[in-house]
């Protein structure tokens, strides 16, 4: 019996689950959200709560803390508090260990960090953090000279859980039933639009910059979909340094049609709110399609679509998210905006194919030598002009079918909840050896 031994004082860095069988839960998803695909695994732990309870010195005793975005400079997170739990562990004989399995906890280097002012007390302690990252750096080739961020100094700090791997298929089996009765497969010959692009936040400095190209390059138009979503104030005056200066031109002149609240879900206002699958803990999970479920929709102008541009969360290499394994699950080929060498340390990671026969991969293939997202914008801009110009048999070709039947059985076999246990216990072991 492992003792599971969490915070209790401020939900920020609570175990976090939304049907967490011992209640607990947090405003951050957290890697307690993976034991929703196997709840029999909560009986392997016996949950208990930092300075409350007593330490059985006899017992396995592990603390999960989370600390979102922590090499990222987030404030979602308190280090004097994580510091006083850590201290109160160690001097407990409990090992403690940092969760950031949620966001971009990873070997590359933030140098504006407060991760770099105190990874000397990690060092020091063995304190680890649970990441999202893998590890496949070392595999790719790397430009120190001009951005830091290929720096690995602290790499065996990291271990890699892949949670949205396992939690993308789990949310989109469970939830959402009701949306996903109205949407289905289309046949490549009935398909209506030539790409469809999420951008998510479009506040956010890198979608706005790519929805800018795209519209400066006349490449939204009637043949394409796009959804975003506006949560702030549009900016009085936006810039970005890293994007040619007539798109930044272009978006202060066209702040109206750039900086609009246009998500998919208003094309289905008249569903009904979905049950989950399971039963309902009325008392954890307030509602049924809480927005984080909803994220996990997977729109009909998707199967729509002859591809997709994969808008993921930051330029990152190699932090594939639900934006990443949505399109898989759909079947649609896919060119993303995410960071350097990211489909092939896709394919390195999960085995998954690219689809050569349709994008030049060449622009997240250069040895990078900063983190911007220009470079990807520009690439991704050339493949879709180019594209205009193809015959859409391109995109039916057998090699393709193929890769996409491929990738599909490749993520569901490595999902299931078999896998998904084998990984939770490959972590806890990880942490504690």
């Amino acid at each position: 019996m492992i003792s599971l031994w969490i915070p209790v004082e401020d939900v920020r860095h609570e175990f976090y689950g939304t049907i967490a069988k011992h209640q607990i839960v947090g405003n951050t998803p957290s890697i307690g959200m993976i034991f929703e695909i196997v709840p029999k695994m909560y009986n392997s732990f016996q949950i208990k709560r930092i300075y409350q309870d007593k330490v059985r010195k006899g017992d396995t005793n592990l603390a999960i803390i989370r600390a979102a975005s922590i090499v990222s400079g987030s404030r979602k997170w308190n280090w004097e508090d994580i510091k006083k739990w850590c201290d109160w562990c160690l001097d407990n004989d409990i090992q403690p260990v940092l969760d950031d399995s949620w966001e971009t906890g990873s070997p590359f280097v933030r140098t504006n960090s407060v991760y770099y002012q105190v990874k000397d007390y990690l060092i020091k302690n063995k304190i680890k953090i649970i990441t999202n990252v893998p590890r496949i750096h070392h595999k790719f080739k790397w430009d120190n000279e001009i951005d830091p961020c290929f720096q690995f100094d602290t790499d065996d700090m990291f271990i890699n859980f892949d949670n949205f791997f396992y939690l993308t298929r789990y949310q989109h089996q469970m939830f959402n039933n009701n949306f996903k009765m109205r949407i289905h497969p289309t046949f490549y010959k009935n398909k209506k639009y030539l790409f469809t692009a999420l951008m998510g936040d479009i506040i956010k400095r890198r979608n706005t910059a790519l929805l800018g190209s795209l519209y400066y390059n006349n490449l939204i138009d009637d043949n394409c979909f796009y959804t975003s979503i506006l949560h702030s104030d549009i900016p009085e005056e936006w810039e970005d340094n890293d994007s040619d200066i007539e798109v930044e031109k272009y978006v202060n002149e066209n702040k109206e049609k750039i900086f609009k609240h246009k998500p998919f879900d208003d094309n289905y206002k008249d569903i009904d709110p979905s049950i989950p699958l399971y039963p309902l803990r009325r008392e954890v999970l307030k509602k049924y399609d809480n927005p984080m479920m909803v994220e996990r929709r997977i729109p009909q102008e998707l199967y729509d679509s002859h591809f997709a541009i994969n808008v993921e969360t930051v330029d990152h290499p190699f932090f594939f998210t639900e934006k990443t394994f949505k399109n898989i699950i759909a079947k649609i080929p896919f060119i993303s905006f995410g960071g350097p060498y990211f489909s092939a340390g896709l394919k390195e990671h999960h085995g998954f194919e690219r689809f050569e026969e349709i994008f030049d991969y060449s622009f997240e293939d250069k040895i990078p030598k900063n983190t911007r997202h220009g470079k990807y914008i520009e690439g991704i801009v050339d493949n879709i002009k180019r594209l205009k110009n193809e015959p859409v048999s391109i995109f039916s070709q057998p090699s393709v079918k193929e890769k996409l039947d491929y990738n599909e059985y490749i993520y569901f076999k490595r999902t299931t909840d078999i896998e998904a246990q084998a990984a939770i216990e490959n972590l806890i072991y990880e942490i504690l050896k």
